[in-house]
């Protein structure tokens, strides 16, 4: 079939594109093939960078495809760049849907560009961390989409998640595909509403790669999974509504940015289906690993908000150190004290919720164990490595502003910083056996995830 020709097709990619290569190859199509593409500027980000969308065909029906939703995921921006560029150039694929395409290649580009340090490799868990920019909730395109919910209410979206509100208006895409990916684990999909008939052949898409699903927690507690590797799209209100059952303080004084693109869709097309697609840059066959252990699932979580309580008061005690040294506001300050909050805000709701879950006095599996305390440290390393990056933005700003020894009280802390991260990156490999994911089975799988859908929503039809 030609859709399997297309999956087939894609490039062994060995790295990330920048956010300029990506808006050069959408400049280049439509210079090409006017017919078929044209590129439009949806809006400005607030560094000032355009945010560029491709139309591309002529469908009764219309499907939105974005990148980088969160900066530090840019699989899908490669993968939209070859389906662009399939889409531009065979006529067959194009036919094979009745739609018309919008591809928004990177909806993030001043997140994206931080995140460029490691888009060349080395792939590598510390460089990774230490290159790596997530922005604080409040500031990321995917969660700052206006919501009112019971006590909680935010009305502020961001330039960038307006231009992705207006497009979602326009068009009212009868599919939506938010492409984000993990770091590390296993794989596995989020899906808008049951769909039997499509977990296998997502599943498979994995699998057959020779990667594994996530068998171990997910990603969020109160998740609904409809299957192995198999869940619902969360929403704020699931994340209020888990706070205020298990934390014992007012989930309004907690949360902090919006809602999601998958609930504001609903404004406009309730019936559309929605997808997302989570492969990680790394992984290790342990997360598929259902051998039960002599630990509990709740000695497991509880191991793991222990090192999390750990490292978040390193990072919180170095920050308020360097305030006491410097002013200076950076991203990667703002995200650093937003998630350190969060991790201490919402450790007690995770406590009790292992605690007082009868589920969690079960043997761990070892892919529950190395969810729990392996994969946590990873994350908390890239923490670490925006604490890092901040600190280097101080030094660099002290330089000219601070005497001798508060420059070297500054200078210590980033060295201290520096000594942490190669510690607990030595105690993460010391329990890793990881596999760098090749680049071309992630953006494989991306697009086969698209086509089955659409051929199950469209044609009742597998690939």
């Amino acid at each position: 079939m030609k859709l399997k020709e297309i999956i087939k097709g894609v490039p062994d990619y060995q790295f990330f594109k920048s956010v300029e290569e990506l808006n050069d190859d959408s400049s280049r199509l439509a210079e090409k093939y006017p017919d078929v593409v044209r590129t439009e500027v949806i809006g400005q980000s607030r560094g000032g960078s355009e945010i560029i969308m491709e139309k591309i065909g002529r469908g009764k029906k219309n499907v939105l495809l974005f990148a980088c939703p969160h900066p530090n995921e840019p699989v899908g921006s490669m993968m939209l760049s070859y389906l662009a560029e399939k889409l531009a150039t065979d006529a067959q694929f194009r036919q094979e849907f009745d739609l018309t395409w919008y591809l928004i290649k990177c909806i993030d580009p001043d997140g994206t560009s931080l995140n460029q340090g490691w888009f060349k490799g080395p792939f590598t868990p510390l460089n990774y961390a230490a290159n790596f920019f997530r922005p604080a909730t409040y500031e990321q395109i995917e969660w700052t989409f206006p919501v009112e919910y019971k006590n909680y209410q935010f009305s502020d979206p961001l330039p960038e998640t307006r231009a992705l509100m207006q497009v979602i208006k326009q068009t009212k895409p009868v599919f939506m595909y938010s492409l984000h990916n993990a770091g590390f684990g296993g794989a596995f999909f989020y899906l808008s509403g049951e769909h039997p008939a499509l977990y296998n052949n997502l599943t498979e898409l994995v699998t057959e790669r020779g990667l594994p699903l996530h068998l171990g927690e997910p990603e969020v507690p109160y998740v609904i999974k409809y299957s192995d590797g198999i869940f619902k799209i969360p929403s704020l209100q699931d994340s209020y509504d888990f706070l205020a059952a298990n934390s014992g303080q007012d989930p309004a004084q907690i949360l902090s940015g919006g809602s999601s693109s998958f609930a504001y869709i609903k404004k406009y097309n309730p019936a559309a289906f929605c997808l997302v697609c989570e492969l990680p840059y790394f992984y290790d066959s342990k997360i598929k690993d259902r051998t039960k252990m002599e630990i509990s699932r709740k000695e497991a979580v509880l191991k793991s908000l222990e090192i999390s309580k750990m490292i978040t008061g390193f990072v919180e005690m170095v920050i308020a150190e360097t305030a006491k040294i410097i002013e200076l506001d950076s991203p990667f300050q703002r995200a650093v004290i937003q998630f350190a909050e969060l991790d201490r805000q919402s450790r007690p709701a995770q406590k009790s919720w292992a605690e007082n879950n009868p589920e969690f006095s079960e043997a761990a599996t070892v892919a529950q164990y190395f969810d729990n305390v392996t994969i946590n440290r990873f994350y908390k390393m890239l923490t670490l490595g925006m604490l890092i990056r901040h600190l280097e933005l101080a030094v660099k700003k002290g330089v000219n502003s601070l005497d001798h020894p508060r420059l070297a009280k500054l200078k210590g802390l980033l060295n201290q910083a520096r000594a942490y991260l190669e510690q607990v990156n030595s105690e993460l490999e010391a329990e890793l056996d990881y596999r760098v994911v090749p680049i071309k089975k992630l953006v494989e799988i991306q697009l086969a995830s698209a086509l089955q859908v659409l051929l199950k929503i469209e044609k009742n039809s597998p690939v």
